[in-house]
């Protein structure tokens, strides 16, 4: 009796430890580089389109991925590339003239880039650039770019610093004359 349970003992094992033979992959799967359908992560639409000219200081850059694609990784004006998941990008205070973004599916080698030009002030103007100014120290630069403007004469422009300027009374408020 017990050689008898022993043997059904080592049958139940042997026969317990033996699987199925593999399967075949799942070639339907988009997501495996070796099926018949398989997409490849990428970028396939982006606005606004390439080439084109925006005339706001604000944009929203929006972009689709094919299916496969979660997550993206996008890069402005040739800065270091940010992870997101989200699929817009909103973009305010720009100051003028070409920008350039690019967009990919994380980890890709590949980017879509566009460029557009901000033109937020069609026609006649003045422009300071940069817009918006965040300065420390007393080196800092601001250009006034005359767009479009025809027989200029002069101009008063006053420049403010806010109530916790570092400086006395004298330096927190700046007149600036000019004629040409």
């Amino acid at each position: 009796m017990k050689k008898l349970f022993k043997n059904i003992l080592i049958i139940s094992l042997i026969v317990s430890g033996c699987s199925a033979p593999p399967t075949e992959p799942d070639y339907d799967n988009p997501y495996d580089e070796q099926g018949e359908d398989y997409i490849p992560p990428a970028i396939t639409e982006i606005t606004p389109a390439d080439g084109s000219e925006v005339n706001s200081r604000d944009v929203t850059i929006s972009w689709t991925g094919t299916s496969v694609v979660e997550k993206y990784e996008y890069s402005f004006n040739g800065g270091s590339f940010v992870e997101t998941s989200d699929s817009t990008l909103f973009l305010s205070d720009l100051d003028e003239g070409i920008k350039t973004f690019s967009i990919k599916p994380l980890k890709a080698d590949k980017d879509t880039s566009i460029t557009f030009t901000v033109n937020a002030i069609p026609g006649p103007g003045i422009v300071f650039s940069p817009r918006v100014i965040t300065a420390d120290t007393t080196d800092t630069t601001v250009s006034l770019i005359l767009e479009e403007v025809e027989n200029f004469m002069g101009a008063h422009i006053e420049i403010y610093c806010d109530n916790d300027c570092p400086y006395n009374d004298t330096y927190r408020h700046l007149l600036i004359f000019f004629f040409l």
